[in-house]
């Protein structure tokens, strides 16, 4: 009996070890920051990998570009931190990246205008027009231009020296940019819109290139 009760005292010492020094366990969670959804938790034990879900959340007009530990990621560094100024605030991970978990971690969804409004342009021209001439804005201060549609043409250097100048959007409806028409617009990220011609100097100026044709409309 004696010995028994020994073995049992054995047994439940070794479980209570191994308890007691297992690795703990951390979950990961994830914010939509601004989109609509919901996404369970993941849990893993310290130094553990695990491959991060797609992101199952929706923001109207925008589209998901990476997780953040930080709700505003700011610049992407190509080491995946997430600067806002001069400082690194965080860590960035693309969706179904592997993360090594040693402590509780939040992740907030990073997301990109994917469609522009009106309402969400500095400067919107008037409806009607359908030509912008050469230089027509040029060193303007604006920051976001909306062209609406029935405009035709952009002619040489119309928004040259633009420096503040980071999104345009451009409809199908415009047939001919001329290749100077963005030239020294130095902050330029992105143009939005439709049609061959929005992308083509999307392409010429090697940047982000929006097709609101599929994109859904912004609530």
């Amino acid at each position: 009996m004696m010995i028994r009760k020994m073995i049992f005292l054995l047994i439940v010492l070794a479980c209570l070890t191994a308890f007691c020094t297992a690795p703990a366990a951390f979950s990961i969670t994830f914010d939509p920051n601004g989109g609509t959804g919901t996404m369970g938790p993941l849990y893993a034990r310290e130094g553990e990998s695990v491959s991060l879900p797609p992101c199952g959340f929706v923001r109207a007009g925008f589209r998901f570009t990476c997780w953040s530990t930080v709700p505003d990621a700011g610049k992407i560094a190509a080491v995946g931190e997430a600067v806002v100024g001069e400082h690194v605030v965080g860590n960035v991970y693309e969706s179904e990246s592997e993360v090594t978990v040693g402590e509780d971690l939040k992740l907030y969804a990073q997301w990109a205008l994917a469609v522009m409004t009106p309402d969400t342009a500095d400067f919107v021209l008037p409806a009607g027009i359908r030509r912008i001439g050469s230089g027509a804005f040029e060193g303007a201060g604006v920051a976001a231009v909306y062209i609406p549609d029935g405009c035709t043409e952009i002619a040489a250097g119309a928004f040259k020296d633009c420096r503040a100048l980071a999104r345009v959007r451009i409809p199908a409806t415009v047939l001919y940019i001329d290749d100077t028409a963005f030239d020294g617009c130095i902050r330029l990220e992105a143009i939005f819109g439709a049609g061959a011609e929005a992308e083509r100097i999307a392409n010429k100026y090697l940047v982000s290139f929006e097709d609101e044709t599929h994109a859904d409309s912004p609530a």
